[in-house]
């Protein structure tokens, strides 16, 4: 069963890859960045179902995508 605290880490999991792959957008191939974000839609849909969307994520970043 997915517990809040595991949303969470992947939230914070799934955002810092994305922060990586952002900083190193020569050495990225886009196609890797996108998985990435894809990730981020799921973990946000998972957050919605829980009931725990935040306007700010665990690790200060502003959530995209948050309706």
């Amino acid at each position: 069963m997915m517990t809040k605290e595991r949303v969470y880490e992947l939230d914070r999991l799934v955002s810092e890859a994305i922060i990586d792959c952002e900083k190193l957008d020569d050495l990225v191939d886009s196609h890797i960045l996108e998985f990435w974000r894809g990730a981020k839609m799921i973990v946000d849909e998972l957050k919605i179902e829980m009931g725990t969307v935040d306007t700010v994520c665990p690790i200060g970043n502003p959530l995209r995508d948050v309706i």
